[in-house]
């Protein structure tokens, strides 16, 4: 087979047209809008209090403590409680806010 006058011509054209292919399915791959870069999510950089690692990161869960009535200004104000996992070490932990 090795001797062949045509193995040598049909193997490297082989492996040109593979190159082409992957090179072509790559850049249209690359236009692709769903493979566009995203626009940043809203979201807070938090610490995770067991490795110190920074994150930004979205809440797991979001619980509604309290609406409080405020007397000053008319309105209310919420209490929440925010729950956080971290990424890195897989710390969970809870950290309350007021919105």
């Amino acid at each position: 087979m090795l001797h062949h006058p045509l193995f040598i011509p049909v193997a490297l054209g082989v492996i040109i047209a593979g190159a082409i292919y992957l090179i072509v399915s790559y850049r249209r791959e690359a236009k692709r809008p769903e493979t566009q870069p995203k626009a940043p999510t809203p979201g807070w950089q938090v610490q995770c209090p067991k490795c110190s690692r920074w994150k930004k990161l979205e809440p797991v869960r979001r619980e509604t403590l309290e609406v409080q009535e405020i007397s000053i200004l008319p309105g209310t104000q919420n209490h929440f409680i925010h729950e956080y996992k971290c990424p890195f070490c897989g710390h969970t932990w809870h950290e309350r806010y007021t919105g």
